[in-house]
């Protein structure tokens, strides 16, 4: 009869044993050569154990970019995990790395810490930007508030690994907006993390998982905890943020004699805007905070001309696993066709509002997939950099390791925009992937059939869904096709796929104008610039730029007298907007062209005519 005792410590001796072989080496039975994935487990592995107590960063990120090279060059068509988990390595040991450098120089206690929280080190490493030029002066900052964290809530911040990414990146600066006399300033970054993760029940979309991309503008708050509270209370569930916009009295009086708006007397809260009302930045501020409040993404958008700026407001909607930004709900008449620009966050720099708006694809994917769009985005960056330095490519072969490729892969723009559009595939809100294809074409690394591929691609991905980026990936492409007959076609499909956006589909034909007027065909400039004028008049600003283009050739051909007669039947196309007691109605395309016409009769002598015309236009 067996001993239970010694089988027992028996079995114990062999799972010990088994289990000193799987550290040392991957499992492999029957003595198999190993399989890739098994391979760079491994071997990252070994890296991550030496800087464990080597504390090595900068030999680390070394290492982990021989390794990417190897998977870059050998990696199959199944090695997602393979290419996301060096990659994301590979960006954490560069941050400590450039860390060292500046902050103290033992980085062990945070490197344990994130060593032990994976998520959140994944999550960092992919949202920290090393493009806009100041990580060195503001990555120590980024930490310093991780340390803060760490310090409240070391045990919460993996599982919030988007939300506390988010707040450090966004509040590594003292955040301060000026919205015409009144400052406001970021919410403290601690009581943030404990208002969203106290009120996650709450939050229209959640918190816990929700894309960092996504976050940033939501943390991004000014209001304090408790107008945050305050708002929660009031429009809990409510993703109306367009209704929140106009729900804002319009200070009639301010505008007209110029008097001290109340909230400025009696405090900038969003109680006292809501009670008191202001003017167009500070319904759109109202209406952004209570999104933030509710963990509704929010932004200001802003365009700026003459002498006001407009301010109106975008917001991130969703139904079931879509979702898209709306810069439209909060948006007055008069701002139809005016391109916006948003704050980023992470930045504080102004960008187009039509890549925020790409960055609502995100809400449906799931971590893994952006980290190894990112990786496969990254990996497409490093051939381009090499490529650019001269450098040849050619990583060695892992020995004795099975399904590996054949051939290395070759730095080509083929193998770079392979990358790309397995990153787009994954995650078409990969900005990054996009942007490299635009470096490419106009590096003239494009031939016509890559710019017509890439045209396309963008097309079906992003045309009908997110037409504002779309044309702002296209046009710098399609700029750089030299035969005009065939980016005349690009133009014109384009033109076709933006028909049901009027501003969009002007702008294709102004970029018609131009590059038909850089081919000396002022014939066809004409036309695109009369179907402007003819059909989208109240489209955009573009009418403007049409108007003295269509005056310019009538001088030209020695047809001044029929220069009044242009400007006179345009602004008869144009409505009149309604009410003018706001400075909103100087930037109408109604009165921009009345504006113009009256000009142009005074010159010519008609100043009776003019006066006739500016009396309108002030609405007497």
């Amino acid at each position: 009869m067996f001993c239970l005792e010694a089988l027992r410590k028996c079995c114990v001796f062999m799972l010990a044993m088994t289990a000193s072989v799987v550290a040392a080496e991957p499992h492999n039975p029957q003595n198999k050569a190993p399989v890739f994935e098994e391979y760079v487990a491994t071997a990252l592995q070994r890296i991550l154990t030496d800087v464990d107590t080597s504390q090595n960063f900068s030999k680390a990120f070394v290492q982990t970019t021989d390794l990417f090279e190897q998977v870059i060059a050998f990696a199959g068509e199944k090695s997602d995990r393979s290419f996301r988990d060096v990659a994301s390595t590979r960006r954490l040991v560069r941050l400590l790395a450039l860390l060292q450098q500046d902050d103290k120089p033992d980085q062990k206690d945070r490197w344990t810490y994130l060593r032990n929280n994976k998520d959140l080190a994944d999550e960092l490493a992919r949202i920290v930007r090393f493009g806009d030029g100041k990580v060195a002066d503001r990555l120590s900052r980024v930490f310093q508030l991780l340390d803060r964290l760490r310090d409240k809530h070391p045990a919460r911040l993996n599982d919030f690994a988007t939300l506390t990414t988010s707040i450090c990146v966004v509040h590594d600066r003292e955040i301060t907006r000026y919205l015409n006399e009144n400052v406001v300033r970021g919410t403290d970054p601690i009581a943030l993390f404990d208002y969203f993760t106290q009120n996650q029940d709450s939050m229209f979309y959640g918190i816990r998982n929700v894309p960092s991309e996504l976050l940033i503008h939501v943390v991004d708050s000014t209001s304090s905890p408790q107008e945050m509270q305050w708002a929660l209370g009031n429009f809990s569930k409510d993703a109306n943020i367009g209704k929140r916009f106009f729900e804002i009295q319009y200070d009639h009086k301010h505008v007209r004699s110029g008097s001290e708006k109340q909230i400025t007397k009696l405090g900038y809260t969003l109680p006292n805007i809501r009670k008191h009302g202001g003017v167009c930045i500070d319904q759109a501020y109202y209406a952004t905070q209570v999104g933030k409040a509710q963990g509704i993404p929010t932004a200001i958008a802003v365009a700026l001309g003459g002498e006001v700026g407009h301010a109106w407001i975008g917001f991130l909607q969703a139904n079931g696993k879509k979702g898209w930004w709306n810069f439209n709900a909060g948006r007055y008449a008069e701002y139809q066709g005016l391109a916006g620009a948003v704050e980023d966050p992470q930045t504080g720099e102004l960008v187009p509002d039509s890549f925020i708006s790409l960055s609502a694809e995100m809400i449906s994917i799931k971590s893994e997939d952006r980290l190894t769009a990112m990786a496969l985005a990254d990996a497409a960056e490093h051939l381009i950099l090499q490529e650019r330095k001269d450098k040849a490519f050619a990583s060695t072969a892992p020995a004795n390791v099975s399904d590996v490729r054949k051939s290395a892969r070759l730095n080509s723009v083929a193998t770079q925009m392979e990358f790309c559009e397995q990153a787009i595939k994954l995650n078409p809100a990969c900005i990054k992937a996009w942007e490299l294809a635009v470096d490419r074409a106009q590096a003239g690394k494009f031939n016509l059939n890559d710019k017509r591929k890439w045209s396309d691609l963008l097309s079906k991905v992003c045309g009908v869904k997110y037409p504002d980026f779309t044309f702002a990936i296209l046009k710098p492409m399609v700029e750089t096709v030299d035969d005009t007959t065939e980016q005349n076609r690009i133009w014109e499909a384009a033109f076709k796929m933006f028909e049901k956006r009027p501003d969009l589909a002007a702008a294709v034909r102004m970029e018609q104008a131009e590059m038909w007027e850089k081919a000396g065909n002022a014939r066809n400039a004409g036309m695109c610039y009369e179907d402007i004028i003819t059909r989208f008049t109240t489209a955009g600003p573009f009418v403007i730029a049409a108007l003295e283009k269509c005056e310019q050739s009538l001088r030209d051909l020695k047809m001044d007298d029929k220069v009044l007669l242009l400007y006179s039947q345009t602004w008869s196309k144009l409505p009149a907007p309604k009410g003018f007691a706001t400075p909103i109605i100087r930037f109408s395309n109604w009165y921009r062209v009345g504006n113009l016409y009256a000009d142009r009769l005074e010159k010519s002598g008609k100043r009776l005519d003019a006066e006739n015309v500016r009396r309108k236009l002030s609405g007497n």
